[in-house]
């Protein structure tokens, strides 16, 4: 079975150390996050595993059967800035790079096709990338990333463009991936009622450091998050919802 450890990751910038001997692990067919005040090394993390940053420890991504490198991940960042005339199409076909060659086969043009029609893009094919909204655009490149296949999915802030609407859905249609892949996708949110839902595991960052990895009833305490985030939180059940409410500043 797919695994990700982090082996004691740490990430200096000049005199600034963001991420200080970190160590985790993430399994196969599950979503998990990774939560924390704004500069605790969230982003840094995943731009870390992506490759995109370079600091000290180990990436390990280990699977019984076979061996994985860094093209089986993909990163969606916070946001997608470009002047790209491409079309959301083709922007959504460059996920199928490695497939590609000088004429694109009827397969690829219908997997693009399916990935937009389940994200609810279809509509935005023709258009510019650069014409669209940063919801669009954010919604594009999460296409592109799924139709690359990846074994580890990297979502920095993924529903920050993102409706109401197309919250759900992005995340529905990425926890129904991992379970079908059996891929791991590893996300930062600041909503933590969504983290709540969707995640089957949670990282919770303090100060450069795991502070606690486990299950969302384990990590979402009303104690433990008002040490963190110096807010004093609500936690409460409606049905089988975990509802976080911040209250007032400590």
């Amino acid at each position: 079975m797919l695994e990700l450890k982090l082996d004691q990751i740490e990430v200096h910038f000049g005199n600034h150390h963001v991420l200080k001997g970190l160590n985790a692990t993430f399994d196969a067919g599950k979503i998990h996050s990774v939560i924390g005040v704004n500069g605790a090394g969230k982003s840094v993390l995943l731009k870390t595993i992506a490759g995109l940053i370079h600091g000290s420890g180990q990436v390990l991504i280990r699977d019984q059967d076979c061996e994985y490198n860094m093209s089986d991940i993909a990163y969606v960042p916070q946001m997608a800035y470009s002047t790209s005339v491409l079309t959301a199409f083709e922007m959504v076909l460059l996920g199928k790079v490695k497939s590609l060659s000088w004429k694109v086969s009827k397969e690829i043009i219908q997997e693009v096709n399916e990935i937009m029609n389940t994200l609810g893009i279809a509509g935005l094919a023709g258009k510019t990338f650069s014409s669209l909204s940063g919801g669009q655009k954010q919604m594009v490149i999460m296409a592109q990333a799924l139709i690359s296949k990846p074994r580890v999915l990297l979502l920095d802030e993924p529903t920050s463009a993102l409706d109401l609407y197309h919250q759900l859905q992005l995340l529905d249609v990425t926890k129904e991936y991992c379970k079908k892949n059996q891929a791991i996708a590893l996300t930062v949110m600041h909503d933590l009622s969504l983290v709540a839902r969707y995640s089957d595991s949670i990282l919770l960052l303090h100060e450069g450091k795991t502070l606690k990895q486990g299950k969302p009833d384990d990590v979402l305490l009303p104690d433990l998050l008002e040490r963190v985030y110096r807010v004093r939180i609500a936690v409460a059940k409606l049905d089988d919802l975990t509802m976080i409410t911040p209250v007032s500043i400590v």
